[in-house]
């Protein structure tokens, strides 16, 4: 297949943070039938297309840890990346989670998974960011 678009040639982020940290944190509350959207400082998703994983996971709290509930496959999530700013290599992930009207009330999350490359290396190295827990009734 062949493309005309450019190859990833660097990803950058702003000082003081660092690739997954959240850009913009979720509402503390939601209830059936919102939508959740939260993003993150991210690498480009050419980097790594994630074949057989997912950018983004949404996970419920259980008394041991986290659980998967939904992740980028699932029919009400959508994962969208922006270039914010193309001298300085920076970009957005935006995860958005429509929660379903049958979903299991809990204490939720939102991970990132992605991948950046080295403007100093030109080396890809893996990296991951989770939102603050937030409650859905």
């Amino acid at each position: 297949q062949v493309t005309y678009q450019p190859g990833v040639i660097f990803d950058g982020k702003p000082i003081f943070k660092d690739f997954g940290d959240v850009k913009k944190k979720p509402k503390s509350q939601y209830s059936s039938g919102d939508e959740v959207e939260v993003s993150f400082w991210a690498g480009h998703p050419k980097n790594n297309l994630k074949t057989g994983s997912s950018f983004i996971f949404i996970e419920r709290k259980n008394s041991g840890g986290w659980d998967p509930a939904y992740n980028d496959n699932d029919w009400c999530t959508i994962f969208e990346w922006k270039r914010k700013n193309f001298i300085f290599g920076t970009s957005h992930a935006i995860a958005r989670w429509k929660i379903p009207e049958d979903v299991i009330p809990g204490t939720y999350r939102i991970r990132h998974e992605g991948s950046r490359k080295s403007v100093w290396s030109g080396n890809i190295y893996p990296y991951s960011g989770k939102t603050n827990e937030f409650q859905v009734q």
